[in-house]
């Protein structure tokens, strides 16, 4: 059983950007499950399904969803490999927490990033894909609508023009704050940038009293961000929702 909310424009216009689903179990329609949010083309899936029932809801629900990426817990998506076969095979991410971070200096010279199209262009620069598949455009929508809710989006600029930037999402009901979305421009690595903008996202965490969290798709990433104070705390993965 599902509970459906959009979320909406000020305006009233309903914006295909962010959807929330709850899913229930039929032995308790008070407490949901699983949560499965949408942002743009990432879903996330909190939680799980509890019986044979909701699995095949689930799964029948997310055949019909616009194409995208789904992202859960790597036990979570394992689980549910087994039962639907999927084309290939499961990729096994880290997450990350820092309870006691290591904060690096120059973390004060990171700042809210208030133009999204200069954003984007750090983006795009370090992940073609990325530009490949989402417009300026679209970005700077994505982003304007992001910052209505618990985004907050720092930035470092040097020179007039920003150098490395990251996102933190700050969860009203958990006592963490995911920390996402860290790109450098190419020409500017090597300098602690990057360093710069963890640390001053990691102080804002800890201001809202938050944990910060992370998540990071390679060892190097790994080794990386425990110089920071984080550890690995467990595991995630992801599975691409075909066009229907």
């Amino acid at each position: 059983m599902w509970s459906d909310f959009t979320a909406k424009q000020k305006g009233g216009d309903t914006w295909g950007y962010c959807d929330i689903w709850l899913g229930f179990e039929d032995s308790n329609l008070e407490i949901p499950c699983y949560l499965l949010c949408r942002h743009a083309a990432l879903y996330r899936l909190i939680g799980k399904p509890a019986s044979s029932k909701s699995r095949q809801e689930l799964h029948h629900f997310l055949t019909t969803l616009p194409q995208g990426c789904l992202t859960a817990e790597y036990s979570v998506l394992e689980e549910y490999s087994r039962i639907f076969p999927m084309q290939q095979p499961l990729s096994k991410y880290v997450r990350m927490v820092c309870e006691n971070p290591v904060l690096v200096s120059g973390m004060d010279e990171v700042g809210i990033c208030t133009d999204f199209g200069e954003s984007y262009d750090v983006r795009a620069a370090q992940s073609p894909g990325f530009a490949a598949h989402v417009s300026r455009e679209e970005n700077i929508r994505v982003m304007n609508f992001s910052v209505l809710g618990n985004n907050q989006v720092f930035e470092l600029r040097k020179n007039e023009k920003p150098v490395s930037q990251g996102i933190m999402i700050l969860f009203e009901e958990l006592p963490c704050a995911l920390i996402t979305d860290i790109y450098t421009m190419p020409y500017e690595r090597g300098h602690g940038y990057a360093a710069q903008v963890v640390s001053r996202l990691c102080k804002e965490a800890l201001a809202a009293q938050k944990t910060p969290v992370l998540d990071c798709d390679s060892e190097q990433l790994e080794r990386y961000y425990s110089r920071f104070g984080f550890y690995t705390c467990g595991y995630w993965s992801e599975l691409p929702i075909p066009a229907n």
